[in-house]
């Protein structure tokens, strides 16, 4: 299982758990050098703050298809962006890219960014049909059953956006407070990329509570 570096945690437990070995970005063997590039141009993003990376990606699904490997694209902060419009998705660059279907492509979404819900463990996956089918069999014997209170929660909270809208002003404000700080010792570097990935401005403080959005 390949993935940039830094990475979310959960994408190395999860590969050892599934019996699979973790290789980062800058370990991969010489014949797939592109596939490096591709995934040091992922990590050069600003993490997972916006997909905005599949504006200039499809590189990777370029090797999907000559290598045969699946895209698993964690788009769990795609509605924390700072520009006026969404970034582009997965699902929606990949058509772009190869003129064809979603072959070999997934993307995950969850509650637990646009509505600071992590603990509702509330979220989708979307894609291949042919991945999700498998992917159902296995949710169906290893996932847990949410409770009728969390999914009465879940869909107020998916089906409302003006909290998510103040999501993204309170993140935009804690990064405004947080780059000058970073700027210096960073040389120049990825300020935004760095904030990201050490969790600075990463909650915020919206009072987005499914009570609230259920009441």
């Amino acid at each position: 299982m390949v993935c940039p570096n830094p990475f979310y945690q959960i994408y190395e437990g999860a590969a050892l758990l599934a019996g699979a070995t973790p290789v980062y970005g800058e370990a991969l063997p010489i014949d797939w050098e592109g596939v490096a590039a591709a995934l040091r141009l992922l990590a050069g993003e600003p993490d997972r703050q916006g997909a905005s990376v599949w504006r200039t990606g499809s590189a990777l699904f370029e090797l999907s298809d000559r290598h045969g490997f699946v895209i698993a694209s964690d788009e769990c902060y795609s509605e924390i962006y700072f520009d006026q419009a969404p970034p582009l998705g997965a699902l929606e660059a990949a058509p772009q890219a190869r003129q064809r279907t979603m072959s070999g492509v997934v993307a995950f979404s969850s509650l637990s960014k646009r509505s600071n819900c992590p603990g509702m463990r509330s979220g989708f996956a979307a894609g291949d049909a042919a991945l999700l089918k498998k992917f159902l069999l296995y949710r169906t014997y290893h996932g847990s059953a949410m409770s009728l209170a969390v999914q009465r929660a879940s869909i107020a909270a998916w089906n409302d956006e003006e909290h998510v809208r103040e999501n993204r002003r309170l993140y935009a404000e804690k990064f405004a407070a947080v780059l000058p700080l970073l700027k210096k010792p960073l040389q120049g570097g990825n300020a935004a990329r760095a904030a990201s990935t050490s969790g600075c401005a990463r909650r915020s403080t919206t009072p987005s509570s499914p009570a609230r959005l259920h009441a």
